[in-house]
């Protein structure tokens, strides 16, 4: 088993080709890829883990 790790903000930006500001406005208004909070620690799901999610 492969383990899988959450991505920060700044990495889930870059995966995107978006800014870190356009990942935070997409979360206020609901829109956007799937996150996780810890306490005030936001953490994104990478791409592919999130294609095998749905899939």
């Amino acid at each position: 088993m492969s383990k899988r790790t959450l991505l920060t903000i700044t990495e889930k930006a870059e995966e995107l080709g978006v800014t870190i500001e356009t990942l935070r406005q997409w979360r206020i208004a609901g829109i956007g890829p799937k996150f996780v909070k810890y306490g005030e620690t936001v953490r994104y799901v990478p791409e592919t883990i999130w294609e095998e999610v749905t899939a």
